[in-house]
Parts: structure tokens; sequence; C-alpha cells
């Protein structure tokens, strides 16, 4: 398990060791539903969940509840997503009359 460290911005544990870690308000809206896959550029070039939006996500999260340390394995999917924002267009949480 990752070492817990305390943020200052929000006084909460997290394993992320930086000032702003990421919120999660943003990170637990995700409910897994899978329509960013076909649109993501690099899911469809390596299939590998990972490097999906919501495979994203889930390592962002289980990083930050410490319960898979902050290494090269959360690292590098993150670092490899494009910025297209091509998932949000297809975003469940952004279509407002599906979630009700």
């Amino acid at each position: 398990m990752a070492e817990r460290l305390v943020s200052t911005n929000e006084e909460r544990a997290t394993a992320f060791g930086y000032p702003e870690p990421p919120q999660p308000d943003k990170y637990s809206k995700c409910v897994h539903c899978g329509f960013c896959l076909e649109v993501c550029p690099t899911y469809q070039q390596s299939s590998d969940e990972n490097h999906s939006p919501r495979g994203r996500v889930y390592l962002i999260k289980q990083a930050a509840l410490g319960d898979i340390p902050l290494d090269e394995a959360v690292i590098d999917p993150v670092m490899t997503c494009l910025d297209c924002r091509a998932c949000e267009s297809v975003c469940l949480r952004e279509w407002k009359w599906a979630i009700s």
C-alpha cells in the first residue's frame, strides 16, 4: 500500500505528495460506462484499459486513496493522455437526461 500523505490543500489523506491532488468530486463522477473507449485515441492504439479515460480515472482514484502506489504504472497512462478531450463529448455524466 502506498504511503498516505496529508494534502496541505484540504487536510485529507492522499497518496499524492503535492499541494493540489486530484479532487474526489472530480474523479468520482465517472460511472465507468465505457462510452469514452471508442473515441479515445490512446485506447484505440493500445487496447489497454489503463490507457482509456475510465482506466485513468480508476488509477487516479486508487492512487489518491492509497490503494496502489503512485508509480510508473499510474504515471505512464496519465501522462500519455493526449488531452484531446474527445471523451468529454461522449461522457454519460455530460448527458443530463441520462442521469435523473
